[in-house]
């Protein structure tokens, strides 16, 4: 093994296909789609720092405002524009818009559009949260 790397350390990339990945869907008024893509629960040789999801928020639909203890939550919104509520602030989010909520934020996805789907790539670190998207008691 080279110096400094463990011997057991997998320099294999892990390759997913979003369509291929299970999706967990909520039921309205706050109906959307979540897939987890990366997590150290699906891939055993991902990094502990960071899992990677997507949400499809259905129109005129939004997800639960919630908080999480010691995760950051990043969007980086793919689609059309959709508000994101981070504390007090209401951000108007268009593709290419990347927002940060910090530890303990309450903080929440709305899709306004009574016709498009609101879609964001989601990341949380540490990883953490999406275990319970893989969870078999599902909320």
């Amino acid at each position: 093994a080279e110096a400094g790397r463990s011997a057991n350390l997998s320099v294999d990339p892990i390759i997913v296909q979003e369509a291929d990945m299970p999706v967990f869907t909520s039921h309205p008024p706050q109906k959307r789609d979540f897939r987890v893509l990366l997590s150290p629960k699906l891939q055993p040789t991902a990094p502990l720092l960071v899992s990677i999801g997507t949400a499809d928020v259905y129109p005129g639909q939004s997800t639960p405002c919630h908080t999480h203890d010691i995760e950051h939550e990043v969007w980086y919104v793919l689609s059309v524009m959709g508000l994101v509520v981070v504390g007090q602030s209401q951000i108007e989010a268009s593709a290419g818009t990347i927002v940060v909520a910090p530890p303990g934020v309450p903080h929440q996805l709305v899709n306004m559009s009574p016709t498009e789907h609101f879609k964001a790539l989601v990341i949380f670190s540490p990883s953490g949260p999406e275990e319970m998207f893989l969870s078999k008691e599902r909320p």
